[in-house]
């Protein structure tokens, strides 16, 4: 990761935002060193993070290494991000000397699942309605790697859909899936990947439910 996906990371975070606890578990973290604060939220299902997220304030480093912390904890055991190493959030942001402010966040959700128990889950809430939302993305968006990503996206938060080029210049998606899941989406399709620019997105959501069993990349198509 370039200097420039590290300030990506810090002004646009994939995963800033508390998550109610309960049912999530917490906990605060600080490094007086650089004055940086953070908190960590995990939403423990089947023994693994369904979700995660943080919120936080202090230097470039230690917020984009919770955003990190973060993408690399979400959809694992408990047991896999306990065994996590700072080396492993140091080889996402492609190295850094200041290991305090890179190991904060992964420290923090380590010590909020200390009490955590592997068949703790989330009771039923509007997180887990099923939603169906229809999405038009313009900008530089193709060329770009926009479609593919957006695919892999949707795959690692367990949604089912399509995504497509349209003739226009744009990209169309459907996400099916939790609520959760196709919010935290929306906000990454908001940022898209490297090298594209988001200028406007349009999000309808549907109340008809399609479905969907996987997610795909379809043809572009003349819209």
């Amino acid at each position: 990761m370039d200097r420039e996906q590290i300030l990506d990371r810090y002004e646009a975070p994939l995963r800033r935002g508390a998550l109610s606890s309960p049912p999530a578990v917490t906990a605060s973290g600080t490094n007086p060193r650089c004055g940086d604060v953070v908190t960590m939220y995990g939403l423990v299902e089947g023994g693994a993070l369904s979700r995660v997220s943080f919120e936080g304030s202090g230097c470039t480093i230690s917020q984009a290494a919770a955003d990190i912390t973060a993408e690399l904890a979400e959809g694992r055991s408990l047991d896999a991000v306990r065994r996590l190493q700072p080396a492993d959030v140091v080889a996402q942001l492609g190295g850094t000397a200041r290991l305090d402010c890179a190991s904060l966040a992964l420290h923090t959700l380590q010590q909020a699942l200390s009490g955590a128990s592997a068949s703790r889950s989330e009771p039923a809430s509007g997180g887990h309605d099923i939603v169906h939302v229809h999405v038009r993305i313009d900008g530089r968006v193709q060329g770009v790697g926009f479609r593919y990503t957006t695919a892999e996206e949707a795959e690692r938060r367990r949604l089912n859909g399509w995504v497509r080029n349209l003739s226009s210049g744009g990209v169309e998606a459907v996400f099916e899936g939790p609520r959760s899941a196709v919010e935290d989406m929306l906000r990454w399709c908001r940022r898209g990947p490297p090298g594209s620019f988001v200028r406007d997105l349009h999000v309808d959501w549907d109340e008809a439910i399609e479905h969907f069993t996987r997610f795909e990349v379809r043809r572009t198509t003349e819209r």
